[in-house]
Formats: C-alpha cells, structure tokens, sequence
C-alpha cells in the first residue's frame, strides 16, 4: 500500500484582524481536509482579532509582532525575491499569496518551481492606491505574471483587474468567498442584547468603521428622512474602527440619537441580522462583500450601491435593491424601501423560495483548485 503524503500549502496574508477577507480565510481553513493538506498560515503582522479561530492543524507563522507605519515604503526598497528569501524559510507545493499588495509582490519572488496562486479580493482600478506595495504597474503587471492562477472573487473583480493591469497573462478564474453557513444559521437564532422594536423598519449595517465604507451615508439619509416625517426608522451599526469617534459626533449633529445604535464589535453579528428588515451596504468599494452574502443567506433584502459582486450576491436585483454610488442615490433608495414596506416585503419572500446555500459546494471549489495545479 502506498502512502500519499500531503500537499504542502502555505497561506500568506497581511494580518488576521477584522475585514472581509480575514473572516473569508477563518471560514475556508475551518472546512479544509487536513487529511489531504498540510496548511502554514503566515502572516506579516502578528496581529488581529481571528488569530483565536484559527484550526489547530494550521502551523501558523509571521513576522513582525505588530503593525507599524512605513511598512509599504520599506517593501518597495527591495526586489521580492530579497523578501521572500527573508521571510520565507521553509518549503511547499503550493504558495498562496491571500491579499493584493504586499502578500502578493513577497509571493512573486519566490522559487519558479513553486506553484504559486494570487488572490484579489477588490477592485484596483477604482483606487490605484492598492497597489501601492508595488514600485509602478510595471512591477506589479510583472509580479502577478509569477502566478500560475489569479483567483477574483467576483466576477467585476477581474473585469476592473483587466482593465488596471491588462498585460497580466496568468490564468483567471473566479471562486466566490466561503460562508460557513451551518454556523450562521446556528448563531442567528441566539438571542440579542437589546430589545428590537417590531413597530419600526429595522436596519443594519456590519463592517470595520472606515471612510471606504461610508457608514455617514446612511446616517445622512435618515437624518434627511427624519426631517420629512419618516422617523419609524432605526439603524444599528455594528463595528469598530477609526471612524467609530466621527460616525458617534455625526449621529449627535444631526439629531438621530434616538433613530441610531452603534453596537461595537460583535463576534455573532448573525443574531443581530436575522432580527433585520433591511440590511445596507453603503460602501465606496467593495469585492465580494461577506456580509452582504450573509444578510442574503438569512433571508434578509439588501440596499446597496453599485459595487464589484453584488449583482451576483442579490441575483441582479431580485433580493434587493442595486443604486448608484453616491450619497443621493442611497438616500433615494432608503427612501424607496421605508416608504414602501410592500416591496422589502417582496425581496424577502423572493430569498426565502430560493434553495439555502451551503458552505460544502464552495469548498469543494477550493479543494479542486488546490488538488489541479
């Protein structure tokens, strides 16, 4: 009998604290087959909220202790190759680089045997400043060209990659984000803190307080709302970041104390969903937004701007609704939702009749990506 020994993969990110993909990355290593892989996570910074949830098959690695500025810059100083020689000591099959920008410039400068693997998670034309980990597009165009796959998580994702850096060979393919479903349907029925009024339209908003995610939208449009009668409204806000001192003065200046709940950090946002009418991304860019998908899978409508995955997520508008991405349009369509119960109403039945989804297809996804390279 013949023993096959694992692949050997190394997962390289920036850092696991609280965005989008780190939660992606927990809900992915959680549902692998450890039987087939042996896994190193290895991240620059050894910082961040997720580090606890990381599965105890996972050898886990980084370099610095803690984040510090200028580390872009200091990057930049030096070929991949030299960082890669630096941080990276040991051997694998597969190196997988998790994020855009520094991840993926160290992963390029790695042994041309290895098999290597990109992962973008955003869009780049929208903000040329994500690739700020590269000297010029030249590099970066040269850098991904080292990837045998890049994999977008949506299928805008590649479209705007196309278009920033079109001289980029490598094999595309796209691979949606994995929700670890069973947990969300079992943590949306745990109880929560705060009483939720059903005599109100309740609205939730998750994610890192940061400008990108253009929290002050909302609050503008219910200010604005509030102002012409519309006040059976309440938002709750879960998240932290350093916008939360900014979002909390907002709320104050423009009257919505009563109308605004900034709940924190909450590591089961589901139980504070599943009490929803309506959730609301109101980001300036997104990839694939997590939670969004989330909000979908139980059961909840969305308003959203225009942003990369969500004609994917809501089915081009059939669980939600899509407007353009602007302070006026999300104040329109809060407007739309609130004043028209019927039509959130709508969106919800229409979520409720599709086929729940479930986390096994999505890994399999992964594996066969993994076992084919």
């Amino acid at each position: 009998m013949v023993l096959h020994s694992k692949k050997k993969i190394l997962i390289f990110h920036f850092d696991m604290q609280g965005g989008g993909a780190e939660k992606v990355l927990i809900n992915l290593l959680q549902h692998l087959d450890y039987s087939k892989y042996d896994i190193t996570l290895h991240t620059i910074f050894g910082a961040g909220v997720n580090m606890k949830d990381i599965p105890q098959e996972v050898h886990v690695k980084y370099v610095f202790k803690k984040i510090f500025r200028g580390f872009s810059s200091l990057m930049k100083l030096l070929p991949p190759k030299f960082w890669h020689w630096l941080f990276i000591k040991d051997k694998y099959d597969l190196e997988i680089a998790y994020l855009e920008s520094s991840p993926t410039r160290i992963i390029s400068g790695g042994n041309k045997k290895t098999k290597k693997i990109a992962w973008v998670h955003t869009t780049l034309s929208k903000d040329k400043k994500i690739l700020k980990a590269f000297r010029n597009d030249k590099e970066a165009t040269m850098c991904y060209n080292k990837f045998e796959r890049i994999v977008f998580v949506s299928n805008n994702t590649l479209k705007e990659f196309c278009k920033c850096l079109p001289n980029v060979k490598s094999e595309k393919i796209v691979i949606h984000n994995v929700n670890d479903y069973d947990r969300i349907y079992k943590k949306a029925i745990e109880p929560c803190p705060l009483a939720i009024s059903p005599e109100r339209i309740n609205i939730i908003a998750i994610g890192r307080l940061i400008k990108l995610k253009r929290f002050d939208r909302i609050i503008q449009a219910i200010s604005q709302l509030k102002k012409e009668g519309i006040s059976n409204i309440h938002f709750y806000l879960l998240g932290k970041g350093n916008e939360q001192e900014n979002l909390s003065q907002l709320i104050k200046n423009k009257d919505v104390v009563d109308q605004v709940s900034m709940l924190g950090f909450d590591n089961n946002p589901y139980k504070w969903i599943a009490k929803m009418d309506l959730f609301v991304c109101s980001s300036e860019r997104e990839g694939y937004s997590t939670a969004t998908s989330e909000a979908v899978a139980l059961g909840i409508p969305v308003l959203t701007t225009k942003v990369s995955g969500m004609d994917e997520i809501l089915k081009n508008g059939k669980y939600g609704l899509i407007v353009e991405n602007n302070d006026n349009d999300v104040y329109h369509g809060l407007k739309t939702l609130v004043s028209n119960p019927r039509l959130i109403s709508k969106y919800k039945k229409t979520i409720s009749q599709q086929p729940k989804p479930t986390t096994q297809s999505l890994i399999e996804n992964y594996e066969n990506l993994f076992d084919n390279i």
